[in-house]
């Protein structure tokens, strides 16, 4: 355990992870009690702790906790308890329009809001260049230096960089999942050939 503690991580997820999977399929209040009975470790501590979120927002609730979120968040929490510099992020502008979906950050980070996937997402607002501007030059300072620019995540503290029109570094903000899935183990996908 800790055996790559020595090299600096940046890591994160995006806040609607799973809008992405979802798109304008409909999901229905069975489609939500399945996932929460197949992927949550306990499906009512979502209900109690998600009121009022509706069978839509449940769902992709769970599933972007289950394959993108948690798992991030667990991998966060197990390299800085070994002793590793730790960065961890939420991506939260969700100007394109799936919200702050899986990979709708890339066009970002990479400055490319001139391309074809760029305009779709996002275009070329202030707003938007002002957070491709930050992202970029947060990669590009992780990549040079091991650094990205804003205070490393710890146990106690659990500084998350919350990215956004208004970023912020502040305490890990979906704590409500994170109880959720605490004790969770996440086992690896096997692969089939």
């Amino acid at each position: 355990m800790g055996s790559a503690r020595d090299v600096e991580l940046l890591i994160g997820h995006n806040r609607d992870e799973y809008n992405w999977a979802i798109g304008e399929d409909v999901i229905t209040p069975d489609d939500a009690e399945r996932a929460l009975q197949l992927l949550a470790p306990d499906g009512h501590a979502y209900r109690t702790a998600y009121p009022d979120a509706d069978h839509r927002e449940l769902y992709e609730l769970v599933c972007s906790d289950f394959v993108y979120r948690m798992p991030t968040l667990h991998m966060a929490q197990a390299h800085a308890a070994a002793g590793g510099t730790t960065f961890l992020y939420e991506f939260c502008f969700d100007a394109s329009p799936i919200g702050a979906a899986h990979t709708t950050e890339i066009p970002l980070v990479f400055g490319t809001l001139e391309s074809p996937v760029g305009k779709a997402l996002y275009g070329t607002s202030p707003e938007t260049v002002s957070v491709s501007r930050e992202m970029s030059d947060a990669w590009r300072s992780f990549a040079t230096n091991g650094d990205a620019g804003w205070l490393a995540y710890d146990q106690t503290h659990q500084l998350t960089r919350v990215i956004d029109a208004q970023s912020r570094t502040d305490r890990y903000p979906e704590q409500a999942s994170q109880q959720i899935w605490a004790d969770h183990p996440f086992d690896p996908f096997t692969l089939q050939r």
